[in-house]
């Protein structure tokens, strides 16, 4: 049985939990390098252990069994569906969400570093492979909708920065969940004419 059954949820703030491989075919060699050499600004080897790990139990037939059990247990990249697209089509199941917004992890601390580094090329490189990797893994089922992270690095970048489609159309009703996207993404595209961000440091 679903974790939810009575009424209808969209989730607004899902995340995969990317792995060092994420964006290989959508990168360039360039890219390739920078991600591998800057996945975590933490300790990375203990990074790549957990990754592993993870793998290992996911690949488990007793950790696959206790899945739907332990649906909202488990977390980051031990969590079902954080990085493998089938088993987040059944961690939506087990859940009984009607919907989520899902939400790059890695890549929007790596690419909130780039923003403040003085090579918009990279920067929007990196975020192009990063997006594309996230609508591929979306794109699996239609209540996922992936979240894109556009730099605003540059204005001229942003604004030369692919927008991939999807392969699945728009729904044709406009439905309550598609008013909430629509009402999010005004407030977003609002949030960016309120004048220059103070420095991220300032909060630290």
């Amino acid at each position: 049985m679903a974790y939810v059954t009575d009424r209808v949820i969209h989730d607004a703030d899902a995340h995969v939990m990317e792995t060092p491989e994420w964006i290989e075919g959508f990168a360039s060699q360039r890219v390739l390098d920078y991600a591998l050499d800057h996945f975590d600004i933490g300790d990375i080897s203990a990074t790549l252990t957990e990754i592993e790990r993870s793998r290992e139990m996911h690949a488990d037939a007793e950790y696959q069994a206790s899945a739907e059990s332990e649906v909202m247990l488990r977390k980051n990249w031990r969590a079902t569906g954080a990085f493998i697209p089938e088993d987040r089509v059944a961690a939506l199941d087990y859940m009984g969400f009607a919907s989520q917004l899902v939400y790059p992890t890695v890549y929007n601390t790596m690419l909130e570093e780039l923003e403040y580094g003085d090579d918009p090329g990279l920067t929007y490189e990196v975020a192009s492979a990063a997006n594309r990797a996230h609508i591929a893994f979306c794109d699996i089922d239609p209540r996922l909708y992936a979240v894109a992270y556009i730099p605003l690095q540059t204005f001229e970048g942003a604004r030369a920065l692919p927008r991939p489609r999807p392969s699945r159309p728009a729904p044709r009703r406009y439905s309550s969940r598609t008013a909430a996207l629509e009402i999010m993404r005004r407030a977003m595209w609002d949030s960016t004419r309120c004048g220059p961000w103070p420095k991220r440091r300032e909060y630290r």
